[in-house]
């Protein structure tokens, strides 16, 4: 867990320094952290992972974000968006476009389906993922969502 924490403190502040956070509450296969952060101020963490893959729902001043982090490099599309396939408790969903993160280890939901994305992980137990970069690889990745973040969507 400590090099979970490390990792989204990492994508989270993209710069060296002492940071302070707390386990708060385990909701299923959630973990929800309160992290406090120098520019940031406070920052609430919902993450769940499953091998080097976590996905976490962060809000900092209010503004919540959803990102996917798949343990690969990504090799983004030319406008820096991925089509992303879903699947949570077996029923697929519309295909999403997801942005790839500068450094392009990471994805994240653009600002107009987060509740909706929010809420539909708060109720779902599975969450499969699918994308194909631009150098063709493909990835799946697959996350057990049973719980609760601690956003309400």
């Amino acid at each position: 867990m400590t090099r979970t924490i490390g990792k989204i403190l990492l994508l989270l502040t993209c710069v060296a320094v002492p940071v302070t956070s707390s386990a708060e509450v385990t909701s299923g296969n959630w973990e929800n952290y309160d992290h406090q952060d120098d520019f940031d101020g406070l920052v609430k963490i919902s993450v769940v992972q499953r091998g080097p893959s976590h996905m976490y729902i962060r809000e900092t001043e209010g503004v919540v974000g959803i990102f996917i982090v798949p343990g690969d490099y990504i090799c983004g599309a030319l406008s820096n968006k991925l089509a992303v396939s879903f699947i949570i408790d077996g029923e697929r969903l519309n295909d999403e476009t997801l942005y790839v993160s500068d450094n392009s280890k990471g994805l994240f939901f653009s600002d107009k389906n987060i509740q909706l994305w929010v809420r539909r992980l708060n109720k779902g137990n599975s969450l499969k993922m699918r994308y194909t970069d631009r150098c063709g690889d493909t990835t799946t990745l697959e996350f057990d969502i049973r719980g609760h973040t601690r956003f309400d969507g």
